[in-house]
């Protein structure tokens, strides 16, 4: 438990760090950019997690249960779980690509030149690599490696949207896709060396295993997320066509409140997954750290919202001023990310039994 205790403290550090700049790169953005370009970074950062979830066809997570009881080496593990996301890739790239660029069009409502879709491609590319990548830095319980790759991978692009704002005096959007896909890159290459350390090593734990179990296991929890996911694209692209790119930026600025909260689940997921693979065999054990995860995120829970209720006028303030509104929305946005919170925790029986179905 002392790794583990060690590990929670990095992630810890790391989801400070992380969310601080999150929360400062807001209030520069919602400054920086104009409406309708916050707007449509808002929709480019919803429809590549969308698009992540459904290209990965639950590989992703079929790749952390069976972790510690496949008998492949590294690497022929991990291209075993890459082989179907990988078709779906090429296909998927292949409809961003097409002549008419319908797909793009239909969420971006306009004709955008044809290599921002190629500029998408790379992007998302580089995105679904690096989140294998961040898989097994957090199995391999590398907290230092998972933690700067992912703060690069989120925060990294405001460096390179600081440089051309200082050279150009303003930012288009095909420069926010290139500086995601820049960072993206970066954060793929920082954990290289975990991918080295395991690449010729055997699972010592190895049990009967059959590939039909990652699809099995995998699947169902790819529609699951499909859906949960599909809402908030659809929410901004319902807001867009009946009120408007600027509105429509209001609502994307409504999402700092979420930050911190999101950070957090990810902090407890980083610890929480390989902690519940390892010692869900020994039921005592499962039970009592359940329970007190469970009194910590509720307990989180509700100091958040209530003081999210409490400031959220003077906490708007921070942003540009075109976003005060945001202030109406901002309590039930918070509790929907406070949610998820406790759905990381509390689920675990579904992977721990196997039944995502």
């Amino acid at each position: 438990m002392n790794k583990t205790a060690k590990n929670s403290m990095i992630y810890l550090s790391g989801t400070v760090t992380t969310g601080i700049l999150s929360f400062i790169s807001t209030l520069v953005l919602t400054r920086v950019f104009s409406q309708k370009v916050y707007a449509m970074y808002g929709l480019l950062t919803t429809f590549h997690t969308m698009f992540t979830m459904i290209v990965s066809f639950g590989y992703d997570s079929a790749y952390m249960r069976f972790y510690y009881k496949q008998p492949f080496t590294g690497k022929r593990y991990l291209a075993e779980c890459l082989k179907v996301p990988a078709v779906l890739f090429v296909l998927s790239a292949l409809l961003l690509v097409e002549p008419g660029q319908h797909i793009i069009r239909f969420i971006f409502e306009e004709r955008l030149a044809r290599y921002i879709a190629l500029l998408l491609i790379v992007y998302f590319f580089f995105s679904f690599i690096s989140r294998f990548s961040l898989l097994t830095a957090r199995m391999e319980e590398r907290a230092g490696n998972f933690v700067i790759s992912n703060f690069v991978g989120k925060v990294g692009f405001l460096g390179i949207l600081a440089i051309v704002f200082f050279i150009a005096g303003s930012v288009s959007f095909d420069w926010v896709i290139i500086s995601h896909a820049i960072a993206a890159v970066m954060a793929t290459m920082i954990n290289l060396v975990v991918y080295k350390k395991i690449w010729n090593r055997k699972n010592e734990k190895s049990e009967t295993f059959e590939r039909i179990e990652l699809l099995k296991y995998g699947f169902p929890i790819m529609v699951n997320s499909a859906v949960a996911l599909s809402t908030p694209f659809a929410e901004k692209l319902i807001i867009k066509g009946l009120a408007g790119w600027e509105i429509l930026s209001v609502y994307t600025a409504a999402a700092i409140f979420q930050t911190v909260v999101l950070l957090l689940v990810a902090t407890i997921t980083n610890i929480w997954t390989p902690l519940v693979f390892k010692i869900c065999e020994d039921e005592k054990k499962f039970k009592h750290i359940l329970h007190n995860f469970g009194m910590v995120a509720t307990i989180l829970m509700a100091l958040g919202t209530s003081m999210c209720i409490l400031l959220r006028r003077w906490l708007v303030l921070l942003l540009d001023e075109k976003y005060f509104s945001v202030h109406i929305i901002a309590p039930v946005m918070l509790l929907a990310a406070c949610f998820n919170m406790l759905f990381v925790i509390y689920s675990v029986g579904i992977n721990i039994k196997k039944k995502t179905w």
